[in-house]
């Protein structure tokens, strides 16, 4: 049993009228923030857009892509956005060497036969030396073997070394730029730019060095 005289505890509600009011007037006042249906399904059409484009992004940071790879998703990002010409197209301001650039896309592509004169003197340096055609034959060649034999010729005057090793810059950028961005975390806020520029040069060229040049360098 309860005390005779022990104060009592009121009664009340754990959100006070004033609360509650306050609470649904705020209500009212954001509720033309909220989206529409048809602004529903433009937000949903720009979120199928940003990832498709950050497909492209991981794309550009694989390994094995190559020129030519990158020219093909450049040229699907140019179609769903035709303003990105401006910096993706193969004449841009931004390109240093578009003949080249484009020489080098159309050799991956098998295409050498469409290069202008200044695409096929830019990548003069990347020509094979012909191949020496052995004149000996025991007998006659017939006329659909010597036809397949000029058209080998043909085609071997316009051969060209593998041009996948040259890699493309979007490729090591974006690589590059996802380290940057993995490494500078917020713990690390306070790190030099001289420091940051040294971790992220050991990165990139971590393939040059492995534990024991450090234990080297650390006992001279």
């Amino acid at each position: 049993m309860s005390r005779v005289g022990a104060p009592r505890t009121p009664c009340s509600s754990a959100t006070s009228p004033s609360a509650r009011i306050s609470g649904s007037l705020g209500d009212r006042n954001v509720l033309h923030l909220t989206p529409t249906d048809d602004q529903d399904d433009e937000i949903d059409a720009l979120l199928l857009e940003l990832d498709e484009l950050e497909s492209v992004t991981l794309a550009l940071q694989e390994e094995a892509t190559s020129m030519l790879d990158v020219r093909n998703l450049f040229d699907e990002c140019m179609l769903l956005h035709s303003s990105a010409s401006k910096r993706l197209a193969s004449n841009s301001a931004v390109v240093g060497h578009a003949d080249f650039e484009v020489a080098i896309t159309k050799i991956l592509d098998q295409s050498v036969a469409s290069m202008s004169d200044g695409q096929v003197a830019s990548v003069d340096r990347l020509k094979m030396p012909p191949k020496v055609l052995d004149a000996s034959q025991d007998k006659p060649l017939t006329l659909a073997q010597r036809a397949k034999k000029r058209l080998k010729a043909s085609a071997d005057a316009y051969s060209y070394v593998d041009c996948r090793f040259i890699r493309p810059t979007s490729n090591m950028c974006e690589r590059f730029f996802s380290w940057a961005k993995y490494a500078l975390n917020d713990r690390r806020r306070a790190t030099t730019p001289h420091n940051f520029e040294q971790q992220m040069f050991l990165k990139v060229n971590c393939s040059l060095w492995d534990v024991t040049d450090v234990g080297k360098l650390m006992t001279t």
